[in-house]
């Protein structure tokens, strides 16, 4: 997952997810999650045109952005 960044003051803040801390019912909600979005989405066949897989790698980042915004605990990080 591509952190978030925003400039402020000098400072550039990195939002994201701390995975290191997710427990096992936040492991199992978000296989859940990825699951439910899976079905919904059809399977790339061999053969497929770049196009198709460029649009499959989107769908797989945004729906990893979503089970991880929905189940894991975000932090905040300010570096200088």
């Amino acid at each position: 997952m591509e952190a978030d960044k925003q400039e402020e003051a000098d400072n550039e803040i990195v939002l994201g997810c701390n995975l290191a801390v997710m427990t096992e019912k936040d492991l199992e909600a978000a296989e859940k999650l990825w699951m439910e979005s899976a079905k919904k989405k059809a399977q790339l066949d061999a053969p497929c045109t770049d196009d198709e897989v460029e649009q499959e790698a989107a769908w797989c980042q945004e729906a990893i952005s979503n089970i991880l915004n929905a189940t894991a605990k975000m932090i905040t990080i300010y570096a200088k």
